[in-house]
């Protein structure tokens, strides 16, 4: 249920996803929210919640939109934030997945 909510809301307005909305929404305490997340899924409430907005930023680029404004669709609301939590996710910055896009 949690994951189907924070699905559902990622793509209504994905900025604001945050482990203590999900945790008031649901009346329980953050960390426990993180603790079941992370038992099954594998990865923290958080983690999740930037894959996700790092797959829409993917999504938004595969289909024409431009670095700036992909960036900020996809909830990441500082620039060189956006450049370093993506590196460190993907291993190399978002200008080298668009240069493979092109090839």
């Amino acid at each position: 249920m949690l994951y189907i909510d924070i699905s559902n809301h990622i793509k209504e307005n994905i900025g604001t996803v945050t482990v203590r909305e999900l945790s008031k929404k649901f009346f329980v305490s953050p960390d426990y929210i993180n603790r079941v997340f992370k038992k099954k899924y594998g990865c923290t409430t958080n983690q999740y919640i930037i894959l996700m907005k790092i797959y829409n930023f993917e999504h938004l680029i595969d289909n024409g939109e431009c670095l700036k404004n992909a960036c900020v669709l996809s909830g990441f609301g500082n620039y060189s934030n956006f450049i370093r939590t993506y590196k460190n996710y993907r291993g190399y910055p978002p200008g080298q997945y668009i240069k493979n896009k092109e090839f």
